[in-house]
């Protein structure tokens, strides 16, 4: 197809729900259920399939389409050239997709970290937007565990004093997950991903960390993981912690509201027939909890996502046992 069909066929065909071909990172803390749990056919060479990014739109790393006739566009090409009909009303706001998710499988625990807020990130000149992440538990090993906060109340000098000269471990928070739980995880708040805990992460666009401790952990080199006690000094917020987030009811009974951030708003819902949502004017992204759905001709299995363009007005949904979760942009 020349250059000039293409561009024709990307501004021509009305935008539908969209899936994307997963983009998975191998580091060294991750482990097989993205396989095992998703039944993901992912390469060997991936050992340690960590992460799978759903929905992304990083400079490095954009989502490519994988159904219908854009298959093959990037969502960056989407967003430039579609930004309204993707987005609705906030796509004038925006420099890129506003909105990650993707899966995170711990087999170990990850290290102690924290991200900038938008101010601190343009300051910084991270190029990359803050962080504010939830997390949403998707299977979890027996005591398995998420480190959020600390203990007690420190102020901003102790925690630096404890980053620089060691123990910031010791004051951390743990908390004991359960299948369900969610978390919202604001920028500068301490936080780790406890061993044999898999959760969905919704954030902001940004892949900014800055590790304060690692476990002593060495990279498969045999090298000490970089560390960023510096950088992490100057985001941190002396939050002390944060509990897991007690669902709203909503005006819809199937329907409950997770959280609401001034990035995106996060939603779960539950139901075991046909259901019919009013979606127009707002994108959307939703992952499958549990079980399976179908939308359209399209099958999602859990695991699976689909983002919804604001041009559609609504959505019907035919399931089997499913819990979704469906993140909008406010």
């Amino acid at each position: 197809m020349s250059a000039a069909n293409s561009d024709q066929l990307l501004n021509n065909v009305p935008l539908y729900p969209l899936r994307f071909k997963p983009i998975y990172k191998n580091y060294i803390w991750g482990g097989s259920r993205l396989r095992t749990l998703f039944g993901r056919q992912i390469s060997e060479e991936l050992d340690k399939a960590a992460e799978s990014w759903e929905i992304a739109d990083l400079p490095d790393d954009t989502s490519v389409i994988s159904n219908g006739l854009l298959c093959g566009y990037s969502l960056r090409e989407v967003l430039l050239l579609r930004s309204v009909e993707l987005l609705g009303l906030s796509a004038g706001s925006v420099s890129r997709f506003p909105m990650m998710l993707k899966y995170l499988d711990a087999e170990s625990t990850l290290s102690i970290q924290v991200h900038p807020d938008d101010v601190l990130a343009a300051e910084m000149q991270l190029g990359y937007s803050g962080k504010s992440e939830a997390w949403v538990v998707i299977d979890t090993k027996p005591e398995g565990v998420v480190w959020i906060g600390t203990k007690a109340e420190y102020s901003k000098e102790q925690l630096r004093q404890l980053i620089l000269e060691g123990g910031i471990e010791t004051v951390m928070r743990w908390i004991e997950v359960k299948c369900g739980d969610c978390f919202y995880i604001p920028p500068g708040m301490l936080h780790a991903l406890g061993a044999g805990v898999m959760v969905a992460e919704i954030q902001q666009p940004s892949n900014t960390t800055f590790r304060v401790f690692d476990w002593n952990r060495v990279d498969r080199d045999g090298s000490p993981r970089q560390l960023h006690k510096h950088e992490a000094i100057r985001v941190l917020k002396p939050k002390n912690h944060i509990n897991p987030v007690i669902p709203q009811k909503t005006d819809i009974s199937i329907c409950e509201l997770l959280i609401v951030d001034p990035n995106f708003s996060l939603y779960r819902w539950e139901f075991d027939r046909p259901v019919v949502v009013e979606v127009g004017g707002v994108c959307s992204i939703w992952t499958v909890f549990s079980g399976a759905v179908r939308i359209g001709q399209e099958t999602l299995n859990r695991g699976d996502s689909i983002l919804i363009p604001a041009t559609q007005k609504y959505i019907e949904w035919f399931p089997i046992n499913t819990v979704i979760l469906g993140e909008g942009v406010p």
